[in-house]
């Protein structure tokens, strides 16, 4: 996989298919037990860590920094956050790597899914209280 950017356009859809909002009453491209969309997707760039809005559809600056070279190399990484007491986080988790996989598929990109450095940035990232990274997607051009 090579660390070649995205283009914004592929970064919006990404993130659609990801947890985006596709119905009027503001339910989600996956679904969650009892509704409680309680998860936050934060895309890691060269420009730092973003938080995703699905809701007014823009990236929160989380993280000043670049912070990249603690994943594998790509065009972009996902990190996924749950509450650590939602026993079924990492099943809606997986139902949005999932979307993910798809869309990547769909335009030709490469996407790894790993546990393993998903609290990389633990101490560095503020996230919301009671909240852990539990997977994380590498995405990229294959080589």
């Amino acid at each position: 996989m090579t660390n070649k950017p995205l283009s914004l356009q592929q970064l919006s859809n990404l993130l659609w298919a990801a947890w985006g909002i596709n119905r009027s009453d503001g339910r989600r491209t996956i679904p969650t037990g009892m509704n409680k969309q309680d998860i936050n997707v934060y895309i890691v760039l060269e420009t730092g860590v973003w938080l995703y809005d699905a809701k007014k559809n823009q990236l929160i600056q989380k993280l000043n920094q670049d912070v990249r070279s603690k994943y594998s190399p790509a065009g972009v990484t996902l990190l996924y956050a749950v509450p650590s007491n939602d026993g079924f986080g990492k099943m809606h988790v997986g139902s949005i790597y999932q979307n993910v996989g798809l869309y990547c598929a769909s335009e030709g990109l490469a996407n790894i899914v790993k546990a393993s450095g998903a609290d990389a940035l633990k101490g560095i990232l503020s996230l919301p209280s009671g909240y852990e990274v539990v997977i994380i997607q590498a995405i990229g051009y294959r080589k």
